[in-house]
């Protein structure tokens, strides 16, 4: 096997290849290119131009149509001043591939493409190969800079319309040499092209762009602050969310580089870090963000986009088959999100370059499948569902009110859990009155404060849990370790809910375990005692008094049962921390 630029593909080439390739250095060895201008003009060769314009645009009559149509949308952007077009309608706006390709197990290729962005169809037909090299004979980050500095002789080139009277060093071409006669001279007409855009996977552009925000750091966005830290936590999809606060700007995005370590693309004549356009693919499907590839390796590897891609169609196309038989309303609404989710990946593949507004507007709403989904299992609000644009499903649930206490507080008979014989017995004392009146501001929350309470677990990713209970089965979506085992004993105690009284609603309820108030959020807090020179305190009642954390409840202490002491000999620990009645303390003693 021999690839562009082996010592085996001149020779081979020589005699069969209609475009001869040329040998540039690539840092600390040779590799071979082939020159877009060589590939335009032998397109253009072709009877009537035609294999030319098809490449530039299908069908190929409306080529400068809708050339001048993308400059013209983007010419309020900022990497379109860069550019200095001068003949919108014979320019041609050209996107840039870069991708990691394996040809074996232990073989990997790097490939750089370039395409009309305008050009919509198989990669076969649209793609057009500048050059390869071998993963093992790359130098990180030197061979992708000096790539960087080929694609920005080659813009400079293409956009001029003639062929080049300078080598890429910026040498000129020894006397009489091809390159040298041709030297001035139209490659494709009247037509030129310019940098439209870059596309790669994450770990593209990280290699490619040196982007220190990125899938592998703490900061994983390189267009705003969304973090895995919990104060701009990334896992926030809603308006509310804190990191729609700031949008980098490209400059301020250079900034975060360290000295020496800039960007070689910033020599590429209108790239800026906005033209490097997001794969579709791992937006909406989150659960296969390149963040969690650790966690979950397989997906990093084995499951490529177009995979991912032919699984959500059919899954969408299965579930659509078997709606009829879908048994429980939880289940048509996953089977409705998974539609949405497929008619999102449709609608991108069947449009053109540009949304219409109604194709823009129905794509947008498809694209909220996964926090529709969020909002489609949780208990506390009334949901609208859309699905294909037409079928429309509108579930009523009923309002519980999320405490930190995990208390769903409610009308007993709202519940589906029947009421306890002991606390039945209380209610006409008028003993849970003040509770529903303290609480009672809570049972209609607007969708931003629900939204703030929705992402909580994963803004604070500490002391934090955020159950969710379907069809009698409790799921734990986040759980965030609190003070040693207590968030442990806290799942413990909810086991213990369900076990005594049986199968729960459907619901979702955030727990906050830490050992006291102290999150700046508004929740309904039943009693916070503390010192009077200290803002926090300890919160009643405290469901973790069965487990006390080890610090406090030695395991050598608590579980040592040989001695046979009297009660009121025996030092009650948990008591201890929170009881200085001593009152209280007799009458518990006794």
């Amino acid at each position: 096997m021999f690839y562009l630029g082996s010592p085996a593909h001149p020779r081979w080439c020589r005699d069969h290849c209609k475009i001869q390739p040329d040998c540039v250095q690539l840092h600390n060895r040779k590799n071979g290119v082939l020159w877009p201008w060589d590939v335009l003009a032998d397109m253009w060769d072709s009877p009537g131009h035609s294999e030319f314009f098809s490449w530039v645009h299908d069908p190929k009559d409306e080529a400068s149509h809708r050339c001048e149509e993308y400059w013209n949308r983007v010419s309020h952007l900022p990497f379109y001043k860069k550019l200095v077009i001068k003949n919108p309608g014979k320019t041609i706006p050209l996107s840039w591939h870069m991708d990691g390709v394996k040809v074996y197990k232990t073989h990997k290729v790097w490939a750089y493409s370039h395409s009309s962005a305008i050009r919509k169809g198989q990669s076969i037909d649209t793609k057009t190969l500048f050059l390869l090299f071998r993963d093992s004979d790359m130098v990180k980050p030197h061979t992708h800079d000096a790539v960087a500095k080929l694609i920005a002789y080659t813009m400079d080139v293409l956009q001029s319309g003639v062929f080049p009277d300078k080598d890429v060093d910026g040498n000129s071409f020894r006397q009489n040499s091809k390159e040298a006669k041709r030297a001035g001279s139209y490659f494709a007409g009247v037509w030129c092209a310019a940098f439209a855009c870059f596309k790669a996977d994450l770990e593209g552009r990280v290699m490619a762009h040196k982007l220190v925000r990125n899938w592998a750091s703490d900061s994983i966005c390189e267009h705003c602050l969304a973090s895995k830290l919990p104060q701009c936590s990334y896992g926030d999809f809603t308006n509310a969310a804190a990191y729609w606060e700031c949008m980098l700007t490209h400059e301020q995005y250079l900034m975060l580089n360290p000295p020496g370590k800039t960007s070689a693309w910033t020599s590429v004549r209108g790239w800026d870090i906005t033209r490097n356009l997001d794969e579709s693919c791992q937006i909406v499907s989150l659960r296969f963000g390149r963040e969690n590839w650790q966690s979950y390796p397989e997906l990093a590897s084995c499951y490529k986009g177009a995979m991912v891609k032919y699984m959500i169609f059919w899954v969408a196309e299965f579930l659509k088959e078997k709606l009829d038989e879908v048994d429980t309303e939880n289940n048509r609404l996953r089977a409705y999100c998974a539609w949405s989710l497929y008619q999102f990946q449709y609608l991108q593949e069947t449009n053109g370059p540009w949304l219409s507004s109604n194709a823009a507007e129905e794509m947008a709403e498809m694209g909220r499948y996964r926090t529709r989904y969020e909002s489609c299992m949780s208990s506390r609000t009334r949901v609208q569902v859309i699905t294909d644009g037409i079928l429309a499903r509108q579930l009523q649930v009923r309002t519980l009110t999320l405490a930190p206490l995990a208390l769903a507080v409610a009308e007993p008979q709202t519940r589906g859990v029947p009421e306890p014989a002991v606390c039945a017995a209380l209610g006409p004392l008028g003993i849970y009155e003040q509770i529903f009146r303290d609480i009672g501001r809570y049972a209609n929350l607007d969708l931003q404060r629900l939204a703030l309470y929705d992402g909580f677990c994963l803004r604070r990713r500490r002391a934090c849990i955020r159950l969710r209970v379907v069809d009698g089965i409790p799921y734990v979506l986040d759980m965030f370790p609190g003070y040693q085992s207590r968030h442990r004993s806290i799942l413990h105690a909810l086991w213990r809910v369900l076990v005594r009284f049986g199968p729960l609603p459907n619901l979702e309820v955030t727990i906050d375990v830490t050992d006291g108030e102290l999150q700046n959020i508004d929740l309904p807090i039943l009693v916070i005692t503390h010192k009077k020179e200290e803002p926090r305190g300890i919160l009643y009642p405290d469901f973790t008094f069965y487990s006390w954390p080890e610090s406090t409840c030695p395991p050598e202490i608590s579980h040592d049962y040989s001695p046979t002491a009297k009660s009121r000999d025996r030092a009650h620990y948990s008591y201890d921390r929170w009881i200085k009645n001593t009152c209280v303390l007799r009458v518990l003693l006794d």
